[in-house]
């Protein structure tokens, strides 16, 4: 099989001399035979954890750690050049995790983590996350019976050993659970949403059974950690397809319960969907990765992909609690449903132990949803010194995706709208015109230099001349700025 670095071949070939079975498993052959390249390598072999430590001690470039040595598990922390005998080898391993050397080589040497574990059969699952006690084995064919999805029940050695007919189902693009369905969802709850990942990576659809049980067991999510829930859902979110929506709603209703709530009809001209299903193709409509700049990485790209998703999926839960009717049209209305929605996304999101910043940006975004700009210089300006750029062109791309989701015949003029505010901003950059503190042609330390104000005062007056500077351009001058401040500072000084 190609693709596999050279460091996993040395691994298992020093296995294989030393007496021991050993072939790479799970996701990474599933990956290599989609043709894509896995992120690391899993080694499962018939060697006791002692016995892998025995064969890897003292090899050169490599070091042993025991991280999960009860479970079987023994990592190796190999040099991306070693050779298992010891001598170095021109080919670099082209995956894996890279980080700074500890054991004597130079700082900018690459390594990478290789995970080698005893084959096992695990015992029962009483926190339906971990098996309470684990047995090895000496047969492959116990370790991947115990494994979640047939497309991950696939070793590799000498020969492919595939039990479970994984590589077919690769092939026919399936998530089928190993064995019991409900078994397995019993075990780990977390598989659940596992399934739904695959499904929506690869574009696959789940397995009647495996489907059936999943729903069954929908409500053992609650057991599941937030933390490792909301780390399937960045997984998820930012790969769902509108093929895959349907499979996934029961299971994003069991995790953000706000949305059963939401499954009312809209009595309004602009909306031909219930708020949840409005939320859920806003969601699909988002552009699963998104650069607001040139020079934005594909990690942050995919990040801001799902937080916008994640906005989308929220963005009209206040609807809820804010409607009325207007006594004049007879149509629903939604005032200040913004703010609501901002306020009720804050806790979800806590519950799920976001981090603070992913939180206060998807706060943000769905406060000012609801927003529509003025098609003029200086109100795009006005906002984009309130919210920032990055976060401006976030909330254009949730704008975007909310009115595709109503009736386009009647949303097309906002769409319309969006775009030429986008023209605007683009206009704004291009004559260099001030809209943040960092674009203005004085500082604090101009302020403080020219003995205008200290302290706290200092940012009042930087305000005060970037709010000047917007309504007149032109005056995004040192000498006129300081003159301005002067001025500003004898106002005050006069009250």
């Amino acid at each position: 099989m190609k693709n596999i670095p050279k460091n996993v071949e040395l691994i298992l070939d020093r296995l294989r001399v030393s007496g021991y079975s050993a072939y790479i498993v799970g996701g990474c052959v599933r990956d290599l035979f989609l043709k894509l390249q896995p992120k690391d390598f899993d080694v499962a072999t018939c060697a006791s954890p002692k016995q892998v430590k025995e064969v890897f001690a003292g090899v050169e470039g490599i070091k042993v750690i025991p991280t999960g040595e009860k479970y079987g598990t023994i990592t190796l922390r190999v040099r991306a050049e070693v050779e298992c005998s010891g001598s170095k080898s021109g080919t670099r391993a082209d995956s894996g995790v890279d980080c700074k050397s500890d054991i004597g080589e130079s700082e900018r040497a690459e390594y990478q983590n290789i995970e080698v574990t005893t084959y096992r059969l695990d015992g029962e699952y009483l926190d339906g996350r971990r098996p309470n006690s684990v047995k090895f084995s000496e047969n492959i064919n116990d370790d991947l019976a115990r494994r979640d999805f047939t497309i991950n029940a696939l070793a590799y050695g000498d020969t492919l050993i595939d039990l479970f007919g994984g590589l077919d189902d690769i092939k026919n693009g399936v998530v089928k659970a190993v064995g019991n369905a409900k078994e397995r969802f019993r075990e780990d709850a977390l598989r659940i949403l596992r399934a739904l990942r695959f499904a929506s990576r690869f574009g696959f659809t789940i397995e009647k059974n495996t489907y059936s049980a999943m729903l069954a067991l929908k409500h053992t999510l609650a057991k599941v950690a937030p933390e490792r829930i909301q780390t399937e859902l960045r997984e998820i979110l930012p790969n769902l397809k509108a093929q895959n929506l349907e499979q996934a709603k029961p299971f994003l209703l069991e995790i953000f319960p706000v949305l059963k709530l939401c499954d009312i009809e809209q009595n309004n001209k602009y909306h031909n969907l219930s708020i949840l299903d409005h939320n859920l193709k806003a969601c699909i409509e988002v552009v699963p990765y998104f650069k607001p700049f040139e020079n934005t990485s594909e990690s942050d790209a995919k990040n801001f992909g799902f937080i916008l998703r994640l906005a989308a999926l929220l963005h009209d839960t206040g609807k809820v609690y804010t409607r009325t009717t207007n006594l004049t049209t007879g149509q629903d209305q939604y005032i200040n449903h913004e703010k609501k929605s901002a306020d009720m996304a804050r806790q979800i999101l806590k519950d799920l132990k976001f981090d603070n910043a992913t939180i206060s940006l998807v706060c943000t975004l769905l406060y000012h949803h609801g927003r529509m700009h003025y098609l003029s210089k200086k109100s795009v300006k006005r906002f984009l010194s309130k919210v920032g750029e990055e976060i401006f062109l976030l909330l254009l791309q949730l704008q975007i995706a909310d009115n595709k989701a109503k009736v386009l015949k009647l949303s097309q003029n906002k769409l319309e709208r969006i775009e030429k505010v986008k023209q605007i901003l683009k206009q704004i950059k291009a004559d260099n015109e001030a809209f943040s503190l960092k674009d203005l042609a004085i500082n604090g330390f101009d302020i403080l230099d020219a003995n205008i104000a200290k302290g706290a005062a200092i940012g009042k007056i930087l305000d005060a001349c970037l709010s000047y500077v917007i309504d007149n351009p032109s005056e995004n001058n040192k000498v006129r700025l300081i003159k301005y401040a002067k001025k500003l500072r004898r106002g005050v000084d006069a009250k």
